[in-house]
């Protein structure tokens, strides 16, 4: 496999996110498995500093804290949506849902809940990355689909 299909794949990822670079890696020849754990990887390491950013470090930097605002503005816009108050019914298994889903919101729905319910972070944390995982196993699933029905 070449390094640049591996950059690349990396770079959609954090520009167009999962939805797209999944089916992208596979439909260029990545593996099932390969794309699945790059993803989640990927996905490992951005939930944390988005948890940090949207829990302590908005009220220490000021740049940050900006950027927490304008998380909490779509955070109430979402709020009124009827997925929103459907994960929140749901507890617990509306955090590790909100990610798992394709085009629900992922990270931006999932830590402003797991906050509203007064989750540790560890908890919500595990609960996100098990999300996330379920998520990339979805859309690998699906662009595995596709890709077999064109081939």
């Amino acid at each position: 496999m070449e390094f640049s299909l591996i950059i690349a794949f990396i770079g959609t990822q954090l520009v167009l996110g999962r939805k797209v670079a999944i089916p992208l890696g596979m439909a260029r020849g990545m593996s099932f498995y390969f794309v699945v754990m790059l993803s989640f990887g990927l996905d490992l390491v951005f939930v944390p500093l988005v948890y940090f950013i949207y829990g302590t470090a908005a009220s220490r930097i000021k740049f940050i804290g900006r950027i927490k605002r304008l998380l909490i503005i779509k955070q109430e816009r979402g709020e009124h949506s009827k997925v929103f108050k459907w994960l929140k019914r749901l507890g617990k298994t509306g955090v590790a849902l909100a990610p798992a889903i394709p085009f629900t919101g992922g990270i931006n729905l999932s830590i402003p809940l797991a906050h509203m319910l007064n989750l540790r972070p560890r908890d919500g944390f595990l609960l996100i990355s098990l999300g996330n995982f379920l998520g990339c196993l979805l859309i690998a699933l699906a662009a595995e689909g596709i890709i077999a029905m064109f081939v």
